[in-house]
Formats: structure tokens, C-alpha cells, sequence
């Protein structure tokens, strides 16, 4: 009985050593918190930083993360939605559940102006086209040559894909 007592106790402090460590809960997308994707590293590091619990939510792609916040509205458990790209700003906008950052930011290094108190850019890329080597000898060198050229591509829906979308609208 005194083991019990003395593990039901040591079960309730931990508990509440649990309950007073502040939770950071951040709706990204699938590939940003797989294993081979930088969210373990980012959380590792984060929570050294922090003292908190960062708990990622993998909801898909971007449009997916989207549409979960407005299917939620006030009541997501959200604190950080990471993976909107640029072409679902707007849309993210208008549901009003955005509030500005409120930090400093550096001068970005970006091809485009960026000017947006409340969504800030973590990176950026160009879209690319994946060949399979031995089925292509001789794949186009621009996108003029592909265009040009008797391959098929495949994407994305553009409807449900935030890259689909991305790569219809470059």
C-alpha cells in the first residue's frame, strides 16, 4: 500500500509538471514534420529554446491546412499555421483568424517585395520538373523546350494541391 501511495504520488507531480510546461500547437503540412522533413530538428531545437512543448498537427498540404482553420474558426487549437504559400494568403486573410506577428523582422532575401506584418515567408523555392532518367535521354533544358516537346506531364489538382495550384498559377 505504501508503494502505491508513494507512485500515486510521484504520478500526480509529474502530471502537474506536465500541465505547467507552456504547449506550442502549430498546423503544418505532412511532409514538414516527417521523419525525413526538418520538423523534428525544428522542434528539438525549438523546445531547448523555448522551454515548451511544440506539438505539430500534420493536416496535409497547405490548402488543407486552410481549410481545416475555416471548418475550426475560433475554436482551432492553432497557435502557429505553417505552410500557407503565397497564393493562399489572401484566402487565409479573409477568414479573419490571422492577427499580425508583432515582431521585427529582417530585410528578406527575396526575388519578390515582401511587406506583410502577418505572414511571413520561411522560405521559398521555384518549381521544378522530376524526369525519370531512363525513360527521358534527352529532357528539355526550359520550359519553352518542354512546352515544345511531345512529353506529358503530370501534376497536382490544382482544386486540392496547394503545389498543384502553385504550378498552375506559375
Amino acid at each position: 500500500m505504501k508503494r502505491l501511495t508513494i507512485a500515486a504520488g510521484m504520478t500526480l507531480a509529474t502530471g502537474a509538471a506536465l500541465a505547467q510546461t507552456p504547449v506550442l500547437t502549430v498546423y503544418t503540412y505532412d511532409s514538414f514534420v516527417s521523419e525525413w522533413g526538418p520538423g523534428p530538428a525544428v522542434e528539438a531545437a525549438f523546445e531547448e529554446t523555448c522551454g515548451c512543448d511544440l506539438q505539430f498537427v500534420a493536416v496535409g498540404d497547405g490548402a488543407e491546412l486552410l481549410a481545416r482553420l475555416r471548418l475550426e474558426g475560433a475554436r482551432s487549437e492553432a497557435d502557429v499555421a505553417l505552410g500557407l504559400d503565397s497564393n493562399l494568403m489572401a484566402a487565409a486573410s479573409a477568414t479573419g483568424l490571422f492577427a499580425p506577428a508583432g515582431i521585427e523582422t529582417p530585410a528578406y532575401d527575396l526575388p519578390i517585395a515582401w511587406d506583410d506584418a502577418t505572414f511571413l515567408p520561411f522560405d521559398w523555392g521555384w518549381f521544378a520538373f522530376v524526369y525519370d532518367k531512363e525513360n527521358v535521354s534527352n529532357p528539355p533544358q526550359s520550359l519553352a523546350e518542354l512546352a515544345e516537346s511531345d512529353l506529358s506531364l503530370v501534376i497536382e489538382d490544382p482544386r486540392s494541391s496547394t503545389p498543384g495550384l502553385g504550378l498552375l498559377l506559375w
